[in-house]
């Protein structure tokens, strides 16, 4: 008996076996997760033989790739910022990328590429204007943003839980290290910033929507 070998993607694949036909072979990207189907020349056979391809994101160059560009992305966005006289901590772009990370390259690659942003500021990169300055806080609560947008099923609570969590370490230190307290605290370091936070909270939410309907 004749065979055909054909690429489909895994749901063109079904469909095409619930069908009973074989046409439609997939052109490979080398970006979607890809099957090769054995499938016999007999338009009515129905059965195929499956085996997997490795998807391009499950290349270690990938990996390297998205974790080191979502650090890049962090220390660009970092430097756009508007200083406030009533207090010692900018209004910046950072939290955009911080938020929106996890719902484009996922929450582990995400997470590294936030420790390796703060490992490279630590080590002297010309990352933060100010080392173990006042907004210590915050730069510390950005480790845990890519696992809580990403444990809360709802993207929007996701965000709006990860932005408190922002807020409270962030407040917590500025009072530790102004030696003030919460009140003042709260003057400071979160109700400046709600008004920004929140449009920035809105396009990552905007990005995790998209990302969502092309996965």
């Amino acid at each position: 008996m004749d065979l055909k070998v054909s690429y489909w993607r895994t749901d063109d694949a079904c469909c095409a076996l619930r069908r009973g036909w074989s046409r439609r072979p997939w052109i490979l990207s080398g970006v979607a997760r890809m099957e090769v189907c054995i499938i016999p020349a007999t338009m009515n056979n129905t059965h195929a033989i499956a085996v997997d391809r490795p998807q391009l994101r499950d290349r270690w160059w990938v990996a390297l790739g998205e974790i080191v560009a979502v650090a890049g992305v962090i220390m660009i966005a970092a430097h756009i910022r508007i200083p406030l006289p009533w207090t010692p901590i900018p209004v910046t772009l950072q939290t955009l990328p911080v938020l929106a990370a996890a719902f484009v390259v996922g929450r582990s690659r995400a997470t590294w590429g936030i420790l390796f942003y703060l490992a490279l500021g630590l080590a002297g990169a010309p990352m933060f204007t100010m080392v173990l300055g006042p907004t210590v806080g915050y730069l510390l609560a950005f480790m845990a943003v890519p696992w809580i947008v990403t444990f809360v099923k709802s993207p929007a609570w996701g965000l709006v839980a990860a932005t408190l969590a922002v807020y409270v370490l962030g407040t917590v230190w500025l009072c530790l290290w102004l030696h003030t307290g919460p009140w003042a605290g709260l003057a400071m370091a979160v109700l400046p910033f709600i008004p920004a936070d929140a449009v920035k909270a809105a396009a990552a939410y905007g990005i995790a929507k998209r990302t969502a309907r092309e996965a």
